[in-house]
């Protein structure tokens, strides 16, 4: 990803909402009433370069708020902002009208973006858009939509602005922030990839949302509807139903063959419709053969053969970094920004590579879209032509999508998705979130997902929490790749901040194993081209070592990670910063625990399969096992792999 960035896309696109709608919450938002303030309109407020009112300059000629760098001689980061009570656990969507004159500007350009704190101010996150980047425009819109509030948020802050440095003029008008409405069935899946089976079980999981539409799980009821194998239309309750979850699982040779639509009814305390979801579910008769697909188990499978993913992002594929620094090392892919030519990727898997192709900057007002791209027409025969080049490649691995874009741009996210399925069924797509907390929003944006925690210096736990939100938000139907740090912040903060650096090799080690127990069947490390700009300060040649031991270390237990799950429970006792998973290989059942904080974990487990011994396969950690019990000695980032002995875990055989 790139880092350093939590910022969204220029969102003068489609929403997955409808149209903004519902009180707008910032006081005159068009500047209309004046009086005295600080910036001569009440109700808003200034720092940095000043702000004036212009009469006449505003959208319809109405008054708007504009900026000038020649009034501020030292082009201070400038900023116009109101505070405003918000509800957490929502979204707020925002936007502004914009118009600059001669404006030389950053990455952001004139833009909004809004922060959320608790009720003592404390900073809790934000939603940054690229904005408006041309030397001159006429009067466009930025808008956005702000991730999830999170439980302690009590105020939003609007702002809109230009960064430091800007020159020109910006004039801002009609401004605006509202409450998102969430339906209380926000969501349908399957947990078959791309909603396809041919044989086997298929569970269908609805997300749901009844808190937020005051609706008790008691009070309600949910039913499925389906076509049956014999062309009736068949309506089942659900099987499992809670405040956030209803579920069903089928038998395949159930359902009739071809496409068909399963829906799922949510009925009130009064026996109405109160949601509804649907999705398009095919029947096979036969498996279609995919050349890349993801299985059951969230693996992914190439022509035919389970493939765990390592790899790094980089800005580009020449053959002279394949040819001096990739080929031969642990990682089996590279994930390049810039598009490779077909050539490259031949020869990347000529040399044990294969490759992404990244798509993410192929939409309309992006800030890095290629120039052809002006228009929705532009985009599909960009991505069409894309397609052509790339598809019949045995070298490549997957389309990526999405790089950080807003939740609100998750309804174009998710037609892109769908266009690409079109184009070529052979590939999957994979996109990456910093917005964890909407990860569930994000489910039909692509078939892989993953998130960039980046939490060095910081708290490493979060390399765990996740990855953990991450296929919870999927309700465990998506695959999931991380994106561990290897990074220094110091390459994107100028100056840089207290404490930045880049991690250790111990770090890494424990980021890419807690990310793994968190259910991460991929690693895609953040980034080479990183390692190389930041030669300077920290030895590029003895960073690119300690990352290759890293990889090596998990290539080696590939034979372990690409096995089927091991259905392996513990009960009361699991401290929150241990992370685990347990896998069926050769017989026996393998367990990984991984210590994700900075202190000694000593945890006594029960496991609910009989286990007589532990046998260390990896790491610097000890597991012992003793009437029934496991005892987990874990130093501060340790991690540690054992062969459990004794009657093995169920194997989870979907």
């Amino acid at each position: 990803m790139r880092a350093g960035t939590l910022v969204a896309l220029l969102c003068c696109l489609t929403f997955a909402w409808t149209s903004f709608g519902g009180e707008n919450l910032l006081l005159n938002p068009a500047f209309e009433d004046v009086a005295s303030a600080d910036c001569g309109v009440p109700c808003w407020k200034t720092s940095g370069g000043q702000f004036s009112l212009a009469s006449g300059d505003g959208r319809n000629g109405t008054k708007a708020m504009k900026w000038d760098a020649a009034t501020d001689p030292q082009k201070r980061r400038s900023v116009l902002s109101q505070r405003v009570r918000v509800k957490p656990g929502r979204h707020y969507r925002f936007e502004v009208w914009i118009r600059t004159e001669g404006l030389s500007c950053g990455e952001h350009g004139a833009t909004a973006w809004v922060d959320w704190c608790d009720e003592k101010g404390k900073y809790l996150g934000e939603t940054y858009l690229f904005g408006v980047r041309g030397k001159d425009s006429d009067w466009r819109k930025v808008e956005g939509v702000t991730s999830r509030l999170p439980p302690n948020a009590a105020f939003a802050v609007f702002m809109a602005g230009v960064d430091s440095g800007t020159g020109g003029v910006a004039c801002f008008d009609d401004c605006r922030l509202c409450e998102v409405v969430d339906t209380p069935v926000p969501l349908l899946v399957s947990d078959c990839y791309r909603d396809v089976a041919w044989d086997g079980r298929v569970t269908f999981s609805v997300a749901l949302d009844l808190k937020a539409a005051g609706l008790d799980a008691g009070k309600v009821r949910g039913v499925f509807s389906y076509r049956a194998a014999d062309g009736s239309v068949k309506c089942i309750s659900a099987a499992t139903l809670s405040a956030a979850r209803a579920t069903i699982s089928l038998p395949v040779e159930g359902l009739a063959t071809g496409r068909n639509d399963v829906t799922f009814l949510l009925y009130g305390p009064d026996g109405r419709e109160a949601g509804k979801a649907s999705i398009a579910f095919t029947r096979l008769t036969s498996p279609p053969g995919w050349c890349v697909a993801i299985d059951r188990h969230r693996r992914v499978v190439v022509d035919g053969k389970p493939f765990f993913p390592l790899g790094l992002y980089n800005g580009g594929l020449s053959k002279g970094q394949v040819e001096k620094f990739w080929k031969g090392s642990p990682f089996n892919c590279i994930m390049p920004y810039s598009m490779p030519a077909p050539e490259e990727i031949d020869f990347a898997y000529a040399n044990g590579l294969m490759a992404m192709v990244s798509l993410k900057d192929a939409f309309a007002g992006a800030p890095h879209c290629p120039k052809e791209i002006a228009s929705e027409a532009d985009e599909e025969r960009f991505v069409t032509d894309a397609v052509a080049k790339f598809k019949d490649k045995p070298g490549l691995l997957a389309w990526y999508v999405n790089d950080e874009a807003d939740i609100g741009k998750a309804t174009r996210l998710a037609a892109r998705r769908n266009l690409l399925e079109r184009l070529d069924p052979h590939h999957p797509t994979w996109g990456v979130i910093y917005q964890i907390e909407d990860a569930r929003g994000y489910v039909r944006t692509a078939d892989v997902q993953g998130s960039d925690p980046y939490p060095i210096p910081g708290d490493i736990g979060k390399c765990l929490s996740d990855s953990l939100a991450m296929n919870a938000g999927s309700m465990g139907t998506r695959a999931v790749w991380q994106v561990p740090q290897i990074f220094d912040w110091c390459m994107y903060h100028k100056p840089s901040r207290p404490g930045e650096r880049a991690p250790t090799e111990n770090e890494m080690r424990n980021m890419s194993w807690q990310a793994i127990a968190g259910g991460a069947n991929g690693l895609i490390y953040y980034s080479y081209h990183c390692l190389w700009a930041m030669r300077a300060k920290d030895p590029f040649e003895k960073r690119w070592a300690e990352c290759c031991k890293v990889a090596d270390e998990i290539r080696r237990h590939f034979p372990i990670l690409l096995s089927d799950p091991a259905i392996v429970r513990f009960g009361k006792g699991v401290p929150k910063k241990l992370g685990w998973r347990a896998w069926a290989h050769e017989g026996d059942t393998y367990g990984l625990f991984v210590n994700a904080s900075r202190e000694q974990i000593a945890a006594s487990l029960s496991p609910d399969i009989a286990v007589e011994g532990a046998v260390h396969v990896f790491g610097n950690g000890a597991v012992t096992a003793s009437r029934g019990l496991l005892a987990v000695d874990l130093p501060p980032l340790g991690v540690v792999i054992v062969k459990m002995r004794g009657r093995t875990g169920n194997v989870d055989r979907r």
